[in-house]
């Protein structure tokens, strides 16, 4: 992070997850977290669950429990699961509108993709208009 969570204030992080069954046919929760030390977990600020083998754009808000220097990560205890992430973002939520204000939502298919004269990999494609603006994952398949 550049610069360290505030205790009390408002934040929105935003990931890319995917539940890899490539090495293991379960699928686990991941917890997120917040800490003031790379050492340690620290508070958990939510969990997700992935899909198998699909990229799912999370969203989050939260309000800071302590001045934190670090977002964690972690899988669920007990459960022997492959989980991916990509993309972080953490961003100050100032306004009380702000969050809901600046998302929008589109779609565009297919997806994965084996258009666009793209190179095989992981692309983030965002638009931007007057009324917000959104971004999600396009894959491109192998030729």
């Amino acid at each position: 992070m550049s610069s360290a969570l505030i205790i009390g204030n408002k934040y929105k992080l935003s990931f890319y997850i995917l539940g890899n069954t490539t090495f293991s046919d379960s699928i686990g929760s991941l917890l997120i977290g917040e800490s003031n030390s790379s050492a340690n977990f620290g508070i958990v600020i939510d969990s997700v669950h992935p899909i198998a083998m699909t990229w799912k754009e999370i969203n989050l808000e939260f309000t800071a429990q302590q001045n934190s220097s670090f977002i964690t990560v972690k899988n669920e205890v007990g459960i022997n699961a492959w989980n991916q992430v990509d993309s972080f973002a953490i961003s100050e939520i100032t306004g009380t509108d702000e969050f809901d204000n600046r998302k929008i939502e589109f779609t565009f298919s297919p997806n994965p993709t084996e258009l666009l004269d793209l190179s095989t990999g992981y692309y983030i494609v965002q638009v931007i208009t007057d009324e917000g603006m959104a971004s999600k994952l396009l894959i491109k398949n192998k030729d």
